[in-house]
């Protein structure tokens, strides 16, 4: 059976009620350092990588892994968020 939030849920999935935001903790040490990071506001991949003091790799690494976890999201031009 089909409700209207079945419904809304497909045709406007911005108007449904977000769960509550977990804390994100991170499983690795660099993952919690970009974590702890983007809680403090810094958005800027490169004062990101920066203050992180990870090598480039590891950073690109680390990000894209918590990306695929869903515990941050890119806003485009080199700008990252939490979830």
């Amino acid at each position: 059976m089909t409700c209207t939030e079945d419904i809304l849920e497909v045709i406007a999935p911005q108007l449904q009620t977000p769960a509550p935001q977990q804390l994100t903790l991170g499983d690795t040490a660099e993952e919690k350092s970009i974590l702890s990071l983007l809680r403090e506001g810094i958005r800027d991949g490169d004062t990101l990588q920066q203050k992180s003091t990870l090598e480039a790799s590891l950073f690109n690494q680390t990000l894209t892994m918590l990306e695929i976890k869903g515990s941050i999201r890119s806003l485009g031009a080199n700008q990252w968020t939490l979830r």
